[in-house]
């Protein structure tokens, strides 16, 4: 491999080629040194000897770019997930290398995060001049780059502009469709719309469906989860100390399958890590199954069998010698005897999809999908009453993501299993969840059904996140005037709801919404 003509594998040239090319990793912990962020920042730009003043420039540029300027002087350790992607981020941009490689570096943003930095790669790629290599898992990043190539089993399969790589049939380059299209042309490749354009990468092509698309086919629960006015402050009665969350309360009834969605840094992780104890609530109260978690501190650790969790990075909780001993650990600190562990081990592996094979392997063997397996077997081994899961799926590539979370999801309908998943991905969050709860400036800003959240589309934008790809279509058909619901987040319900729409055209029914005399939407014609 040559990068500018120097060979990668010649030892004397290593220095060189690392001023040429930056990398941003996937794990953001594993490339950040420093014990501030703005010294971290500065540290590649230091090593390469860059004179003061103009590293102060590139340092505050970077962090301006990534949008951390204000935690500058925070220590990285007490950021959230996606604000150290930033800060690493910020680090590699800082050094102006040619060439940029990012290893899925906005797995760990909110949808506004990830724009922006997508942005900001944009710009350095087309008025700098740097090259950028992206590794990504998200359709819609590699729908605006110049070339795409398409890897599987370590070989390129496909190659070529994104046009060519879109439009490739399944029988070409069958290892691309375990790759998942933009939503905004998932509906397109769907058996039941198969008539809908085949290009409809970006969302600057959506509004064609109006055309295309058009011309074809209880009893309450009882609260497992209560939070009272919760607040939570990092480092309290420090200077730097910071506030975490901010007098958040709301319910969760036995049973429920509900998404917790937030800008990064919004305070979705220090929530959850209050429902098993980590963390202590600097005030309000927390209640679990009816029983105040904290009323009795020496007893915390039965909660801790109630609620199980499963972090942000599931390979962290690995530490066993075997896949096996490792899902046998909180089973065995329960207490339970060797005949009901075993079952349980094998129980969960089966749940995961984890082989059998790889039980008596180290988990330190094993693939990234295949670690998080474990992690999250590990959990299910102990059957909690509630699931507890931060951005079980990030990073993972979109066929790992749906067997991990199509296995949390079967695991919630057979066993009856509260789940709290914590994702950054609207259409993840559509698929699997039954209510949203949205976290915006440590508080809750929305709490109801999937339906209703999505419909406010608007508002969630406003706070920096997003909606499934599929509602924008359309939300923007509405906004062309088409009488289609606002409140469409799966594309099955999109397919659904075209196939009512047609007929209905079909039935003589006018597809038109009213006009609105006060703005000019509506009222268009040939639908």
């Amino acid at each position: 491999m040559l990068v500018e003509g120097m060979d990668t594998a010649d030892e004397s040239k290593i220095y060189d080629i690392r001023q040429t090319v930056g990398m941003v990793f996937q794990n953001p912990d594993n490339q950040i040194v420093a014990t501030v962020v703005e010294e971290d920042v500065a540290f590649a730009p230091e090593n390469l000897g860059v004179p003061p003043e103009e590293m102060r420039r590139r340092v505050d540029d970077a962090m301006k770019m990534a949008g951390i300027y204000e935690f500058r002087e925070r220590a990285p350790h007490n950021l959230s997930g996606g604000q150290k992607q930033r800060v690493a981020i910020a680090g590699v941009v800082a050094m102006r290398p040619d060439c940029l490689i990012l290893d899925e570096a906005t797995a760990m943003l909110d949808p506004r995060g990830r724009e922006q930095v997508m942005q900001t790669i944009h710009y350095l790629n087309k008025n700098m001049g740097i090259t950028v290599v992206s590794i990504t898992h998200y359709m819609e990043e590699a729908a605006k780059a110049d070339r795409v190539l398409v890897m599987s089993k370590g070989k390129v399969v496909l190659e070529g502009t994104r046009k060519r790589c879109s439009a490739r049939p399944r029988k070409s380059a069958p290892s691309i469709w375990t790759c998942r299209r933009p939503p905004s042309c998932g509906m397109s490749w769907s058996r039941q719309a198969s008539t809908c354009p085949r290009a409809s990468l970006t969302r600057a092509n959506a509004h064609r469906l109006c055309t295309s698309c058009c011309s074809e086919e209880g009893e309450t629960m009882a609260d497992i989860i209560k939070v009272e006015h919760l607040s939570y402050i990092y480092n309290p009665g420090m200077p730097n100390a910071v506030t975490a969350l901010d007098d958040v309360s709301f319910t969760v009834e036995e049973g429920d399958f509900v998404g917790i969605i937030g800008a990064t840094g919004s305070g979705k992780s220090t929530l959850i890590t209050h429902m098993n104890g980590l963390n202590k609530p600097t005030s309000g109260k927390i209640y679990i199954d009816g029983r105040d978690l904290w009323a009795e501190p020496e007893k915390i650790r039965d909660f801790r069998f109630l609620t199980g969790l499963v972090f942000q990075y599931p390979e962290y909780q690995l530490f066993e010698e075997t896949c096996y001993k490792d899902i046998a650990f909180g089973p065995k600190n329960m207490g339970l005897d060797e005949a009901e562990i075993d079952k349980r081990v094998h129980e969960a592996a089966a749940f995961v999809g984890l082989d059998e094979a790889l039980l008596e392997r180290s988990p330190f063997e094993l693939s990234g999908g295949q670690k998080r397996r474990v992690a999250v077997a590990g959990v299910m081994a102990m059957k909690p009453r509630i699931l507890v899961l931060d951005e079980p799926a990030a990073g993972l590539d979109p066929e790992g993501r749906d067997e991990i979370l199509s296995e949390v999801k079967e695991y919630h309908k057979k066993t009856g299993t509260t789940v709290l998943l914590v994702s950054h991905s609207m259409e993840d969050i559509a698929k699997y969840a039954n209510r949203v709860l949205v976290m915006s400036n440590k508080k809750i800003a929305m709490y109801d059904t999937v339906e209703n959240v999505f419909a406010r589309a608007s508002e969630l934008l406003a706070l920096g996140l997003s909606v499934p790809q599929v509602t924008k279509i359309f939300l923007k058909l509405r906004e062309m005037g088409v009488d289609v619901p606002a409140d469409v987040y799966t594309i099955p319900y999109a397919v659904k709801t075209i196939l009512a729409a047609k007929a209905r055209r079909d039935a003589g029914e006018p597809l038109v919404l009213p006009r609105d005399a006060e703005n000019g939407k509506g009222g268009v014609s040939g639908c």
